[in-house]
């Protein structure tokens, strides 16, 4: 049996480490007193990301004299009531929005330019250059990357090994054998994770696996799907109809969360996820949560070792942080910013990959193998209505899985709402 070898992470440990001790910053010159700015992020992921982002608010508050109101509002309604808020004249300060919105925001004249205070301000050679170029236009910045999200394959060795299993799958077929020799061997343990019950969950696992396949969302000019569409898409609701078999049988309802706490306990031998799981998972459930837990490649593809550029991990989206064009403190929200960028923070409280270079020293996510940091970036759909195709293939998977649909016919109907969308 051919495979890469599982990376060697097996013995990682989750660094604690006191925010307010390690992030230090320059009183902003245009503040002469104390501000409170608004800040709208994502409804909480888990409570490691609630208690810690809350946490480096407050660092930043004791350090600055700015007051931070955190407002939680549903991912897929960011982007459009940013635009609302902002039209009706009361926009927030500060947004974390989804990659897949930026473009049409930035065009739309709802966010601030803020290239000159990032060119004086920042180590813009410090961010990933393809993550700085995916929110420049015309030369000109109106916002920073954050984090890109990207899915590899997280297999408990322990489960796998028991089973005969020495190394990871190299092909979809593989992966496929695998689980159904896990489910099928021991008894309460399912080969596959596979979170349904929440359409982010959802729809960035099939995203990963429409991207593995081959497929791309637009055509190059942008103005219809791409040709490898419907084939692509059709082979990835298949892969979720066949792994099904092998998954939790809560998958419907379950959410990331409740993937993560199954895995924890040791029931689920393989199941994609950001490449933070396993620092998440020891964050919640402590070291014995991760002892057997190593990361792999999503197949398929291959690595360059030379561009350290791996075809086999996709990052698929992610977030962008931005200060709309109608804020009324622009200076404070520009230093939340360059807070909430920097190097350390970013490190440390990123679900996922951060974009600065320097944060990938941080111990959270220096023991992530480079070919994952460094993956190959397909970017998800970015056009006005995104959200709406991404919740037509989160209908249309779960139809699937529970066999009212035929992965051909889900792929059509994602087809005809992505047509849609494109037209309006």
């Amino acid at each position: 049996m051919q495979g890469e070898v599982f990376s060697m992470v097996r013995n990682s440990k989750l660094v604690v480490f006191l925010l307010a001790g390690v992030l230090t910053l320059a009183v902003w010159p245009g503040l002469t007193r104390a501000e409170t700015i608004r800040w709208w992020v994502w409804e909480w992921d888990n409570p490691w990301q609630e208690e810690t982002w809350t946490a480096a608010v407050q660092a930043f508050e004791a350090q600055t004299g700015i007051d931070v109101q955190i407002e939680t509002v549903v991912w897929d309604q960011i982007a459009s009531k940013l635009r609302a808020a902002s039209i009706a004249g009361n926009p927030p300060d500060v947004v974390m929005i989804l990659h897949s919105d930026y473009a049409w925001l930035a065009r739309g004249g709802f966010l601030a330019d803020i290239t000159s205070v990032a060119q004086s301000d920042l180590d813009l050679g410090d961010f990933k250059a393809d993550a700085l170029q995916s929110v420049t236009f015309d030369g000109r910045l109106y916002g920073l990357p954050w984090r890109r999200v990207g899915y590899a394959l997280v297999c408990n060795t322990s489960l796998l090994e028991e089973v005969g299993i020495l190394y990871p799958p190299n092909t979809f077929d593989e992966l496929k054998v695998y689980a159904a020799r896990v489910t099928e061997s021991l008894d309460g343990v399912y080969g596959w994770g596979m979170p349904l019950g929440r359409a982010s969950a959802a729809f960035y696992r099939w995203e990963n696996a429409f991207f593995s396949y081959g497929g791309d969302w637009l055509n190059e000019e942008g103005t219809a799907p791409a040709g490898n569409f419907l084939e692509a898409a059709t082979k990835a609701f298949q892969f979720h109809l066949d792994m099904a078999k092998y998954a939790q049988p809560t998958l419907i309802e379950d959410t990331d969360d409740d993937v993560i706490r199954l895995a924890a306990a040791g029931k689920i031998a393989m199941w994609q996820d950001h490449m933070s799981a396993m620092a998440t998972i020891e964050a919640l459930f402590g070291s014995e949560g991760v002892k057997a837990l190593e990361y792999a490649y999503f197949p398929e593809g291959k690595y360059d070792a030379a561009s350290r550029t791996s075809y086999r991990y996709t990052s698929v989206g992610g977030w962008d942080i931005v200060i709309p064009a109608g804020t009324k403190s622009f200076d404070a929200a520009w230093q939340f910013v360059m807070f909430w960028v920097s190097a350390e923070n970013m490190g440390a409280t990123t679900l996922g990959l951060p974009t600065r270079i320097s944060s990938m020293q941080h111990p959270r996510i220096a023991v992530i193998p480079d070919p994952f940091k460094f993956g190959a970036i397909k970017t998800t759909l970015t056009v006005p209505g995104a959200a709406e195709v991404k919740n037509v293939v989160w209908e249309q998977l779960q139809a699937v899985v529970l066999g009212q649909v035929s992965p051909a016919d889900a792929a059509e109907t994602v087809y005809n709402k992505l047509v849609d969308v494109i037209g309006r």
